[in-house]
């Protein structure tokens, strides 16, 4: 990408400033006010003009590219235009105001992803939605819900053939021209291997594909910019991101420099923690978590302190196997002696859950000291517990 000039930059920032403040513009606060009104069954609002969903998807769209701009210059608040972007596409997403069937809640999820901001992502995607609108393949990446993703894949490949793919219906519109017809499975095909490899790399890991994969879901794109579907482009660019995004904040990616830390039967363990991760849809680490596991890594105290269903629950696990299973030998501040890990919360259900996660990870293991128990208060012990 060539080098964006200072004006360009300049440019950029003014245009974010003045759509993605802290407040909403009127014109941004009269889409809301429609889109809450429209998805509360209520008559929209009598003010209300049909090109101004247009604008508004305009101003999404110039959001984007002033994003990426910024990225680029190293401007670290370029995430505020994605995320004003997002909501612009959710806004815009009711289907009064989308009656050209675009693919805007795909949009608007992936630009959540990049925004940070993953759990928007997926609670917009979880919502109901007419059967065939929305490629389901590319609502599980989005969602970044891997084993529906890889279940998806396995379904499309199960009823293509080498001289016949069949062409999911949302991923680009459809075409009566043969060539064009052609070249649509074309893409869908090469998404789908891309999209397979992206599925093997979260459960297994290694995975010497992967590079390329990446480039071709961007080159796809490229593609894609030369044809007459602008949408189709843009969704395809955001969808490469958002796959590279997915690699870079793995929760396996992170606990890379932590495994050179435990002993083998630990690493084993860790293997299966991550797997189990994979199957709950979480292998994915937000941020709060990342900073977490970064902390683990340099073998000291520290607090983390971060809102309610942030993901301490999981650093706290993680931070438990490395407990039990840390190769003493290049620690002296740990002792030699079998280690008791003890994990307080304040309910009952929270260390139930615990307690659980833990106990399939050890339950095989070939250790017999290692023992997972709950305590919960009062005289109702059992034998584990004493």
């Amino acid at each position: 990408m060539t080098q964006s000039s200072n004006e360009v930059i300049a440019l950029a920032t003014e245009l974010q400033n003045s759509l993605a403040g802290s407040r909403l513009t009127p014109a941004i606060a009269k889409l809301y006010s429609q889109h809450t009104r429209l998805r509360a069954g209520e008559d929209g609002l009598t003010g209300w003009r049909q090109d101004e969903a247009g604008e508004r998807l305009n101003d999404a769209m110039r959001l984007i590219e002033a994003a990426f701009i910024q990225r680029e210059a190293g401007d670290t608040n370029w995430r505020n235009g994605m995320l004003r972007a997002g909501e612009l596409f959710e806004w815009l997403s009711h289907p009064q105001l989308n009656p050209d069937i675009l693919p805007i809640r795909l949009l608007a999820a992936a630009v959540y992803e990049l925004a940070g901001y993953p759990a928007r992502a997926a609670g917009l995607l979880n919502q109901d939605v007419s059967e065939g609108i929305e490629s389901e393949i590319l609502r599980s990446l989005l969602k970044a819900d891997f084993p529906s993703l890889l279940q998806r894949l396995t379904e499309y490949w199960a009823t293509a053939t080498s001289s016949n793919f069949q062409t999911e219906t949302s991923l680009l519109w459809d075409d009566t021209d043969t060539a064009a017809d052609r070249f649509n499975k074309l893409i869908v095909k090469e998404t789908a291997s891309s999209l397979g490899i992206l599925c093997a790399k979260m459960r297994w890991g290694n995975e010497p594909r992967l590079e390329k994969a990446i480039e071709k879901l961007s080159a796809i794109a490229k593609v894609l910019l030369h044809g007459h579907d602008t949408y189709s482009w843009l969704l395809g660019k955001l969808c490469a991101e958002v796959a590279s995004v997915y690699i870079e904040t793995s929760l396996r990616h992170h606990l890379e420099a932590l495994s050179q830390m435990i002993t083998q039967s630990g690493k084993t363990f860790l293997e299966r923690y991550l797997r189990q991760s994979y199957q709950n849809r979480k292998a994915l680490a937000w941020r709060s978590q990342i900073c977490g596991i970064e902390r683990l890594a340099t073998v000291e105290s520290f607090a983390l302190c971060t809102p309610t269903g942030s993901g301490k629950t999981t650093i706290a696990e993680i931070a438990i196997l490395q407990s039990l299973f840390l190769e003493t030998t290049n620690y002296n501040n740990f002792s030699s002696s079998a280690p008791l890990v003890i994990y307080l919360v304040p309910s009952k259900a929270l260390a139930t859950e615990v307690e659980s996660n833990l106990s399939r990870i050890l339950k095989r293991s070939t250790n017999n000291n290692v023992i997972v128990t709950g305590l919960y208060g009062g005289t109702d012990w059992g034998p584990t517990d004493v």
